[in-house]
């Protein structure tokens, strides 16, 4: 088994995109928006142009590995198959750089939306009934002042200084002997090297951020991430993010910014992501034009179509799942809330996590246990201090 880690890790080293597809669509072209109302995109994106050329020989050596991975007898069925799905899941990238610049854009939309495991009929209920999920977080408990948001929301910081308190939220959680923050040449923050003692958090080198998103960040990416991976007993290696992983690596981390977000910030972020998605939703269900669409569209028009040309019939799916999350992670937050404990443990075996979900008393979870919290309160107090010095 440790021989198949290596050459998956190998394999995944050399072409990161494998797991992370996104890094794929950065491009070299700059779109105005009524570039956009020509229906038809003329972006160029040199990764793909890159890779597309290697497809043969990644291909090969995905097919290698899963010949070896059939052959080796695992004492759980269960992990041969998830290794087995996500090899598979490789082929699928490998398959759409080959056809990416293909006139018929169907097939690669099913390729993304089977690899990011999106359910749209979930995603269209969501829609419809979301007022529950709006309700949700809204809050009358006030614990920031307005000149305290103010001071948060305007003042900005650079990779060094993220760096400074991530460390900080670390040691605050005692996972600072786990965990080693760098600033590195990323496009966003990443976590890395899974099969060392010592594992890795890179931050962009050229990131600069509002304090009120670096403790957005810090409750994503410590009080959860960091967390969850320092106690999952199925971690040893980058190939163990299984098929369909994502999802469960997020739910909780989403929970928990959108609650810190309404809850210190009175900000109801599920709302802002439902607006957005509710635009889309017309759009597909035609009930409002392309163009209504891009008028009407307040946010990144590049991220909406990116991956498609032909932006009248097909566009990117991939930002509508974060519904069906959070509304899964809602779901069983008020039925079982014994499953945080688990998903620390165990977050890959899904069939594990469903077996040992039990009906328990209903136990809220306190943001002011947080690094993050933490963090915020040593900030507001050094910048009081300030203004009275």
């Amino acid at each position: 088994m440790k021989n198949i880690d290596k050459e998956i890790i190998s394999l995944i080293e050399k072409y990161p995109f494998l797991t992370d597809p996104i890094t794929l669509f950065k491009t070299d072209s700059n779109l105005e928006k009524i570039d956009y109302k020509s229906w038809f995109l003329d972006i160029n994106y040199p990764e793909i142009n890159k890779y597309k050329k290697q497809t043969k020989t990644i291909n090969l050596k995905l097919n290698n590995i899963l010949d070896k991975i059939k052959k080796t007898n695992f004492k759980d069925k269960f992990i041969k198959k998830e290794y087995i799905k996500r090899i598979k899941d490789f082929k699928k990238i490998t398959k759409l750089i080959k056809i990416f610049n293909k006139k018929n854009e169907k097939q690669k939309q099913i390729l993304l939306n089977s690899y990011f495991h999106i359910n749209l009929k979930k995603i269209w209920k969501i829609l419809k009934n979301k007022n529950k999920l709006i309700n949700y977080f809204q809050t009358k408990e006030i614990i920031l002042k307005n000149k305290e948001k103010s001071y948060l929301n305007k003042t900005i910081i650079n990779s060094k200084q993220i760096k400074k308190y991530f460390e900080e939220a670390l040691k605050y959680l005692n996972l600072d002997k786990n965990w080693e923050v760098k600033i590195g040449d990323t496009t966003s923050i990443v976590h890395t090297n899974f099969n060392k003692n010592w594992w890795k958090i890179i931050i962009p080198q050229s990131r600069k951020i509002s304090l009120k998103k670096l403790i957005e960040l810090i409750i994503h990416e410590i009080d959860w991430h960091c967390v969850q991976f320092s106690n999952a007993n199925w971690l040893f290696s980058w190939s163990i993010r299984f098929s369909n992983s994502e999802a469960l690596l997020e739910w909780y981390a989403i929970f928990l910014e959108y609650s810190l977000s309404s809850k210190y910030f009175w900000e109801n972020k599920i709302k802002q992501l439902i607006n957005k998605k509710q635009l889309h939703y017309k759009f597909i269900t035609w009930k409002i034009s392309l163009n209504k669409l891009i008028d009407n569209y307040k946010w990144n028009l590049y991220r909406l179509f990116r991956w498609f040309k032909n932006i009248k019939k097909y566009w990117n799916y991939k930002d509508l799942v974060y519904l069906e999350w959070i509304s899964n992670i809602i779901k069983k937050i008020e039925k079982y809330w014994n499953f945080l404990n688990l998903i620390k443990i165990g977050t890959i075996n899904k069939k594990y996590i469903k077996k040992h979900w039990t009906q328990t008393i209903k136990n809220n979870f306190k943001l002011e246990t947080t690094s993050a919290i933490h963090i915020l309160n040593k900030i507001l107090k050094e910048n009081e201090k300030h203004i009275n010095n």
